[in-house]
């Protein structure tokens, strides 16, 4: 506090005015100092007259350097509490929330490639729509200290501005115990007159005029935010629910269908397999089922003991494709669907016609070794047995007969056959006589043997 050295007169002097009395800082003991609530320390002092207003002047004026210093104390506390609330206030204010529209369906269309991160992006906004932050303003961090930074600062620069409010900064200043009415406001006086503190007063109130506007805007902003916060995570989180039904059934739906048509179709086509494999002659859709090619040597196989037909009703889990399954599993992990169980990893595929082909293939290539066998073979007792099913032909050459007898098919049909054809060019009895029942033997045991019996397109 000032305590200005006393300008000493007759009525001030305590040698010559024992029961006078120094005004320094409000704590006059005899008088008043004319400054609104101070009043006479001492009961039955008398009111100064004008003349007193001179000493106060005088004593203003003495400590002109000591109300420089005390308004400068109060603006440099004002202007610290200012600039405090103002960086609280910016740093509340950017804690405001913000939350992006969130589209599923982006993810749900790349769900068999998303990362982790993007998994759990995913989830995240399903179950928060991207925001659990404060319900309500004042939950937000920083909330509680900007607004009481901010109202207090905002007092102090409007207090600065007033007789009023500068003694409450004084007292807020300089408290002390024995801090009286009558020392503040004398040293609100000071203050007040002193053309520095004045000054320091005025650039407070014009620097900080906006600091309650400042803390009433961010509480709007960051209210709004908030509001538009819980709003936008309120429409993300309610996109979840049509866009994952959306996706399944865009994916459902037609295996669905797959499987209603096979069990519409599947009977008939299997009869019609059975049908057509009941000969040699096979459709383009039964050679594909069977899985044979044109030409094939049959003997005397049966194609429909290879054949194996399944009735069974198709569902989901039999019609969907690999990639289906994929899919399928990987929205199941994203959606966290349990319900979602109709399609599994390894569900079995019902082929309404199968053919066994290794038995086929193990059965006529014993029929083709068999059959290479008989024809290779001079003992195999063919001839007499074309002989006692046929007889013996009377167009036979003598001699014949015995020739075929001691020879095998391939000896008959390479050896045989082709001299008496050649022989035939210029003599037609060996034609007839030799040549065409040799080619009735060979085609007699081929027939019997189904050698030619192969399978044909038709």
């Amino acid at each position: 506090m000032p305590f200005a050295a006393p300008m000493l007169d007759d009525e001030n002097d305590p040698k010559k005015n024992p029961n006078g009395g120094v005004n320094i800082s409000g704590q006059s003991t005899t008088v008043s100092t004319g400054v609104p609530g101070q009043e006479a320390a001492v009961p039955g002092a008398k009111q100064k007259t004008s003349g007193q207003y001179t000493n106060i002047q005088t004593y203003l004026d003495a400590n002109k350097e000591q109300g420089d210093q005390m308004g400068g104390k109060i603006a440099d506390d004002v202007s610290n509490k200012a600039e405090d609330a103002t960086q609280k206030i910016g740093a509340y204010e950017a804690k405001a929330p913000t939350v992006q529209a969130y589209d599923p369906n982006e993810a749900i269309g790349r769900a068999t490639s998303l990362s982790d991160a993007e998994k759990a992006t995913y989830k995240t906004n399903k179950a928060t729509g991207g925001y659990s932050g404060p319900q309500t303003v004042d939950g937000i961090e920083g909330y509680a200290d900007a607004n009481k930074a901010g109202t207090e600062a905002a007092t102090a620069v409007k207090s600065a501005g007033t007789e009023a409010g500068q003694r409450e900064l004084l007292k807020q200043t300089y408290a002390r115990p024995q801090y009286s009415a009558g020392e503040n406001n004398l040293d609100q006086a000071l203050v007040q007159g002193s053309a520095g503190s004045r000054s320091r007063m005025e650039e407070l109130g014009q620097k900080y005029s906006g600091l309650d506007s400042a803390l009433g805007n961010a509480n709007t902003k960051v209210g709004n935010a908030v509001n538009s916060a819980i709003t936008q995570s309120y429409n993300n989180r309610q996109a979840f629910t049509p866009a994952e039904e959306a996706a399944r059934k865009a994916l459902i739906d037609p295996i669905q269908a797959r499987a209603n048509q096979a069990n519409a179709t599947n009977s008939g086509y299997i009869d019609n397999i059975l049908n057509d494999a009941s000969d040699e002659t096979l459709s383009d859709e039964t050679l594909k089922a069977l899985g044979l090619s044109e030409g094939q040597n049959l003997y005397d196989i049966n194609l429909r003991d290879y054949v194996n037909q399944d009735r069974s009703q198709v569902g989901l889990n039999n019609a969907a494709t690999a990639d289906e399954r994929s899919k399928y599993a990987a929205l199941q992990s994203l959606f966290d669907d349990p319900t979602m169980s109709q399609i599994t990893a390894d569900g079995k595929t019902i082929n309404p016609v199968s053919f066994n082909k290794s038995k086929f293939d193990t059965d006529q290539a014993a029929k083709d070794q068999a059959w290479k066998t008989l024809y290779n073979d001079a003992n195999s007792g063919s001839f007499d047995r074309y002989v006692g099913q046929n007889g013996i032909n009377a167009q036979f050459m003598s001699g014949l007969s015995s020739q075929l007898k001691n020879k095998s098919l391939a000896q008959v049909e390479s050896e045989l056959l082709p001299y008496y054809q050649e022989a035939g060019k210029t003599n037609q009895a060996y034609q007839v006589y030799g040549a065409d029942p040799i080619k009735a033997y060979l085609d007699w045991a081929k027939n019997s043997n189904n050698v030619n019996r192969k399978v044909t397109k038709g």
